[in-house]
């Protein structure tokens, strides 16, 4: 994480500590450590239990730069009308 946190000085990579922040953990439905959590303008893009390597890590990242914030907002307003 420390390498892409390098590359990627516009982003923030930060880790909390689940058991000191519970609420934390409950609020992203955290189940196991590690899990990776990616937010983009306060919307949850991507979430998954364990560890990845550098090179997924890089991917994912290059992935939730992609789409437009247009279209996110889209999905979103979708998932909650059939709600």
């Amino acid at each position: 994480m420390a390498s892409a946190a390098d590359k990627h000085g516009d982003i923030v990579l930060g880790k909390v500590d689940a058991q000191a922040q519970p609420e934390l953990s409950e609020a992203f439905g955290i189940m196991s450590i590690p899990t990776l959590v990616i937010l983009r303008d306060k919307v949850v893009l991507y979430t998954q239990p364990g560890a990845l390597p550098e090179q997924a890590l890089e991917g994912l990242i290059a992935k939730s730069r992609a789409p437009g914030m247009d279209d996110i907002d889209r999905r979103i307003s979708e998932r909650a009308t059939s709600a």
